[in-house]
């Protein structure tokens, strides 16, 4: 054999013997581009508020599946303790922000959230409130306006930024105004499908969708929310993996926030198992898929919760309150993760750096 053919037969075989490893290659990156991200805000929640769910449930909670555990602060710019709203812009645009402000800087200039990132990118993006959609800690991903008590203008930015799916009460403010404006015909110009209640969403997954759990505020678990809350999530999820993009997930939560507010230990107990319910259905969902990461963080602190006493047999707790009312501490909350990109989740972080992993994972800017 001359040595040129020997050069050619040489080079075919590399060639051939190489193509596997290209081809794995790509597949490796094809899975990593498609991390999708299911985040969960629970408002008023650190430490004392999570050991008084696990203490008073009879099985294990959800998060101790959780295999990453970080600390997070939740200072505003202006204030020692925090609010849903500044922790809210922190967490949904990188910037930290004075208290009360939607989605805006100190100065007052819009801040572009992940949901708005992650639109531009071509992702699915769904909220899901277990209360109204125009809550402070989660408004800041859709909404850029000076005061959380701008509800009208909060639904006006549902329209406008059109996540893929919402879910969640406050049905009446996105009705006729003194402006004029229908949001719900608007929503319909959209592609929307108009749902009241969970139950009549079904097998849907054509078009955008728009449920609404009530016409203005949601019950406590005490009084008759039931299992909206986390069929509410199941359901947001199942619409979203079937849109066959990557998406971004963000489901909230107030009512751990007001039963610390109200100083029911109790009511504590009860409304972080139905939270930590939500989250088993989620991470039910990141176990089978294999590239969904699952991240559990809190608001401020509600209210100073001390766990005095208790009696771990009887499931029984005693707290005190160290600031009573609608009162936030600035004590750091615990953050949980699971999945593809936790192990980026770990130490103490600021409520700010969370939107950066958030987008880097997203994006695969850590690859």
């Amino acid at each position: 054999m001359k040595y040129s053919d020997l050069l050619k037969t040489l080079w075919v075989v590399f060639a051939f013997a190489a193509y596997p490893i290209y081809l794995k290659a790509e597949t490796s990156n094809d899975t990593r581009n498609k991390t999708n991200i299911i985040l969960f805000i629970g408002d008023g929640m650190s430490i004392a508020q999570w050991q008084t769910g696990m203490i008073m449930s009879d099985t294990p909670l959800n998060i101790e599946r959780m295999n990453s555990v970080g600390i997070m602060t939740t200072n505003s710019s202006t204030d020692f303790n925090g609010d849903g709203p500044s922790h809210g812009t922190a967490i949904a645009s990188g910037r930290n922000t004075r208290k009360g402000a939607v989605g805006i800087s100190p100065d007052g200039k819009p801040l572009k959230s992940i949901v708005e990132y992650a639109s531009e990118n071509g992702l699915a993006t769904g909220i899901v409130s277990a209360n109204t959609l125009l809550e402070g800690s989660i408004a800041p991903f859709v909404a850029h306006v000076e005061s959380r008590m701008q509800t009208r203008n909060i639904a006006e930015a549902y329209v406008k930024q059109a996540p893929d799916v919402f879910i969640g009460g406050g049905m009446s403010y996105f009705q006729n105004s003194g402006n004029d404006r229908n949001l719900l015909d608007e929503l319909k110009g959209k592609g929307y499908n108009i749902i009241k209640g969970i139950d009549g969403i079904g097998n849907t997954c054509d078009g955008k969708l728009a449920v609404f759990t009530s016409e203005s505020s949601m019950p406590d678990i005490l009084h008759g929310r039931g299992n909206t809350f986390t069929e509410s999530v199941r359901s947001a999820i199942n619409f979203l993996s079937h849109s066959n993009k990557v998406f971004f997930l963000l489901v909230g939560d107030m009512f751990i926030d007001r039963a610390s507010h109200a100083c029911n230990t109790e009511l504590v107990g009860l409304e972080t198992i139905d939270l930590d319910r939500a989250i088993g259905i989620a991470l039910d969902f990141a176990e089978k898929d294999g590239n969904t990461l699952v991240i559990v963080v809190g608001g401020p602190e509600a209210s100073g919760m001390v766990l005095t006493d208790g009696n771990m047999q009887k499931h029984e707790v005693i707290a005190k309150w160290a600031m009573h009312g609608m009162i936030h501490t600035g004590t750091m909350i615990p953050m949980f993760s699971y999945g593809p990109g936790s192990e980026y989740l770990q130490g103490i972080i600021k409520n700010t750096d969370l939107f950066f992993h958030i987008k880097k994972l997203l994006f695969n800017e850590y690859m």
